[in-house]
């Protein structure tokens, strides 16, 4: 809450601006068009209107924001309104937020930005990750990434979009600094439209960043894995056991040098599952690394 506004890096108030789905059009001019009703105001017309036959409509409220959460794709009349229902009940039992997002499905290729704001060089955009988003069967989920290198080439079609939304989160929300990141669909013709901003980190950050240090202090390209899950079988494990096991694979100098090892991405000692960030030179080389490190850290 505002409370805590001297002593984070961004006010309640731009945490709340930026990482709101209702507030997308105001931050970009290249917005998914949308439409905004108080949720105990919606009707059929609203579904028929926005929903030609064959294309889903994207249901958001604005409580939630987490993988999906808050996100109901519905494609007939019928699921529309056995949603609206869930959505009501429980916006009554928990007094949240009326407003609700109708999204018209867009055709593209599904794809993410992040950068790096900085409010004392706000000319100077610093893009971490360029990459295509892979969503899960229920159409929604996140369901992991793609990094691609971050080049004048592969930023041109995404571009401006970037720079408006630098320029409006700048302009309506002083002082914003540190990651924003963005989902977008790339249409068929090339144009770019917007969706889902925030000033926050997502999963793929700390690979981005990892990829990053690894090819500017080696000199040579790299491939990041980003959060898969290892089961230790060993409810209880601290994860000082699991970086001795690791060895010199947990090392940055080692990883810096040969662009083989582990770096921590979570830890859960009471189910002892750990998820890494494995860094290998090409995304060939995974499955024989993860099979040589599962060898060394997870005991038969």
């Amino acid at each position: 809450g505002p409370g805590a506004d001297d002593c984070t890096a961004n006010s309640h108030r731009n945490k709340v601006l930026v990482n709101s789905k209702q507030m997308v059009p105001r931050l970009s001019s290249f917005a998914a068009p949308e439409r905004h009703r108080d949720m105990f105001e919606v009707r059929d017309e609203d579904f028929t209107e926005l929903c030609p036959p064959g294309r889903l409509l994207y249901v958001k409220t604005c409580n939630t924001e987490n993988a999906g959460e808050g996100v109901y794709p519905v494609g007939s009349l019928e699921d529309f309104r056995a949603t609206l229902e869930g959505i009501r009940d429980k916006t009554l039992r928990y007094d949240l937020s009326r407003t609700l997002v109708l999204q018209p499905q867009v055709v593209g290729k599904n794809k993410s930005f992040q950068i790096f704001l900085d409010p004392d060089q706000p000319d100077r955009v610093q893009v971490v990750a360029l990459t295509d988003q892979l969503i899960g069967d229920d159409g929604k989920k996140y369901a992991g990434s793609v990094n691609h290198v971050v080049t004048a080439e592969n930023l041109e079609p995404v571009g401006d979009a970037v720079l408006d939304l630098v320029d409006r989160t700048l302009e309506q929300c002083p002082g914003s600094f540190g990651f924003i990141m963005c989902d977008y669909f790339e249409q068929q013709d090339g144009s770019v439209v917007i969706f889902d901003p925030g000033l926050r980190p997502s999963s793929n950050t700390g690979a981005a960043m990892v990829k990053l240090w690894v090819e500017e202090v080696s000199g040579q390209e790299a491939a990041v894995a980003n959060s898969p899950w290892f089961d230790f079988r060993e409810p209880g494990i601290r994860y000082e056991e699991i970086a001795r096991r690791l060895g010199d694979l947990g090392e940055p100098g080692h990883i810096a040098s040969t662009r083989f090892g582990v770096l921590p991405r979570g830890h859960n000692p009471i189910q002892g599952k750990t998820r890494f960030i494995i860094i290998t030179p090409t995304q060939a080389d995974y499955a024989d690394f993860r099979a040589e490190l599962e060898g060394r850290i997870i005991l038969r």
